[in-house]
């Protein structure tokens, strides 16, 4: 809506944009819903199909979500639920399916993302770091821990930094500065975005860091638009305290782009052959430049439906 977005201004008088982080696969990838071409991304493909121009209109962000539910029975009393995992071997093959489809039918590579329930681990981590350089599901100081059935809210953030700058995890603890190749980012639930949060990341960028601060909530939560509302008082009110400080509100990858500085917006151009030989064919690709994740991300799909990742052997710098 422009009138409800007019309303939502950033010190430099732009209006509010978003990321949406659309869940799909798990669960999600079990629905009948028969409108949809593709179960496992449902819901990014309602999205593109029914807002996908006004989202393109006033340059938000689509991006990928992922809740990490399998179908068991922990303890064993015979009764199964949708329950959250803990245990990447159980759900990574779903993830990178999902993202398969993600990729072949809905037209999208992620470039940021938010993990179910806060949820991470030191081996998720590394998986999402391998594929997805901005994460965005530090809620440091909480954590959170269920034991009944259905299982869920699983999350531990209670030593990561109050710090709203975004850092490298450590490959041996996701929760400390460290030196994986992505960067793991502060988030806060709209309703819980107090006055004092938002000063503490003014007053950081007033001592000369730039801060970067992701609020979040659920499109289908009632007073989605008053919780906006209020988060916008609080953080004008803030700006009121450090009128000196800037602040703009910006999609996911773009506050990450802004806050590393990063001028480059030309994507690498990715070139690829067939060579075909009596019982095989090979696809031969190369890149114009070198790529984060190291080498091209590669998804087959076959008749029956099913995606893989594929993982494409280096024979050059830029070249598989």
């Amino acid at each position: 809506n422009p009138a409800f977005r007019s309303r939502i201004l950033s010190s430099n008088g732009s209006p509010l944009r978003f990321t949406w982080f659309m869940l799909d696969g798990s669960m999600v990838a079990t629905n009948t819903n028969p409108v949809v071409q593709n179960r496992w991304i449902s819901n990014l493909e309602m999205i593109q199909r029914y807002h996908g121009g006004n989202i393109r209109l006033v340059r938000d962000e689509l991006s990928f979500h992922y809740h990490n539910w399998i179908w068991s029975n922990p303890d064993g009393n015979g009764v199964f639920h949708w329950n959250q995992s803990t245990n990447i071997d159980e759900y990574r093959q779903d993830f990178l399916e999902t993202l398969g489809h993600i990729a072949i039918e809905g037209g999208l590579l992620p470039t940021s993302f938010r993990s179910g329930w806060h949820y991470m681990e030191n081996r998720w981590e590394a998986l999402l770091d391998s594929i997805i350089p901005y994460r965005f599901e530090n809620t440091s100081p909480n954590r959170g821990s269920d034991t009944t059935e259905p299982l869920d809210n699983i999350y531990d953030w209670s030593r990561a930094s109050l710090d709203w700058v975004p850092y490298h995890p450590a490959a041996s603890d996701y929760q400390t500065r460290g030196n994986l190749n992505g960067w793991e980012t502060r988030c806060v639930y709209m309703k819980s975005a107090t006055l004092d949060k938002m000063n503490a990341a003014f007053a950081g960028a007033f001592r000369g860091e730039d801060q970067l601060v992701t609020i979040w909530s659920h499109l289908p939560e009632a007073d989605f638009p008053q919780q906006i509302i209020a988060v916008d008082s609080i953080i004008h009110l803030a700006h009121e305290y450090y009128p000196e400080v800037r602040f703009e509100y910006l999609t996911a990858t773009e506050a990450m782009k802004k806050w590393r500085r990063v001028q480059d917006d030309a994507a690498p151009t990715i070139t690829w052959a067939l060579q075909r030989e009596a019982d095989s064919t090979m696809v031969v690709m190369s890149s114009s430049e070198l790529l984060w994740q190291g080498a091209p991300l590669v998804f087959g799909k076959n008749a029956a439906g099913t995606v893989a990742t594929l993982l494409p052997r280096q024979t050059d710098e830029r070249r598989w």
